[in-house]
């Protein structure tokens, strides 16, 4: 499967464009569609830095171990924030993966797999085919009730593979819930970055969308080379003032914590897309 999560991940969790993507989550059925490995238990010691860094932020409140050195992923960052709200009992967290083991880990430390929740997919000959978290968001979003967040977060190509599936989906989806994409971009200005902004200007209009610029020379792996998009739809998101006025902050804050200033900080901060400019 393209979208399989390999043992050795060219990326370090909790890169640069994993803290942008970990600080938009909010407090409701969370399904993570592609889970990778539940939590880093060797963080590299420039992400624990810049967690602690990350002060009076739901996100560090939502990684109490990071100061030895793990680091959550996306599923679990949801229910440490359920946890600390009080909400645990009222929030059903789901979390697959493409690959075997991690799929199993992912269960092993407490998640639902997505299996037990969307209804599970059937192939022709009455076989259930191998995990593919694409189809899987296409069951999520027939069947997907108000109050749940899908997060999308593949790793490979999916600007010029699988965008223009997903993007579409992404819109029916927001007229009831929420969705997260998390999407690599090489280059927003060759022809699959401008796809993909003409992709999200012609369904998602009205989203909200933050980019991570190439973090370079970190040591981090996984932020040197690719923008990291963080594209939120959800409904009425663009009027949701409150919302972006808490995102504008964490962006201030994390653009310190990295380094970043003028127009590179300037990215992180959410824009209404269609009204860029």
């Amino acid at each position: 499967m393209e979208n399989r999560r390999h043992e050795s991940l060219p990326y370090d969790m909790g890169n640069a464009g994993d803290l942008l993507k970990h600080g938009v989550g909010q407090m409701f059925r969370f399904f993570d569609l592609f889970g990778g490995k539940p939590w880093e238990e060797d963080a590299h010691p420039e992400v624990m830095r810049r967690v602690q860094a990350l002060t009076d932020t739901a996100l560090l409140d939502a990684q109490p171990e990071i100061a030895q050195g793990r680091y959550y992923g996306s599923a679990h960052l949801v229910w440490q924030a359920a946890e600390n709200a009080g909400a645990k009992n009222f929030v059903q967290i789901c979390a697959s993966d493409s690959d075997a083991r991690r799929a199993r880990q992912l269960r092993d430390s407490g998640l639902r797999p997505m299996q037990e929740v969307v209804f599970p997919l059937v192939s022709p000959d009455g076989k259930t085919p191998p995990y593919d978290g694409y189809d899987f968001f296409d069951a999520i979003v027939d069947s997907h009730q108000p109050g749940d967040l899908t997060l999308i977060d593949p790793f490979g190509n999916f600007l010029p593979r699988k965008s223009g599936r997903v993007v579409p989906r992404m819109a029916e989806m927001s007229k009831r819930a929420a969705a997260v994409l998390f999407a690599l971009n090489l280059n927003p200005n060759n022809l699959v970055g401008q796809r993909f902004d003409g992709l999200l200007k012609a369904h998602l209009s009205g989203a909200l969308r933050m980019t991570c610029p190439p973090i370079r020379k970190s040591g981090v792996k996984g932020e040197g080379t690719y923008y990291a998009d963080v594209v939120l739809a959800a409904p009425d998101v663009s009027a949701a003032d409150g919302l972006r006025a808490q995102l504008s902050a964490f962006a201030e804050k994390l653009a310190d914590v990295l380094g970043l200033s003028g127009e590179n900080a300037e990215m992180l901060k959410p824009k209404v897309i269609g009204r860029e400019g």
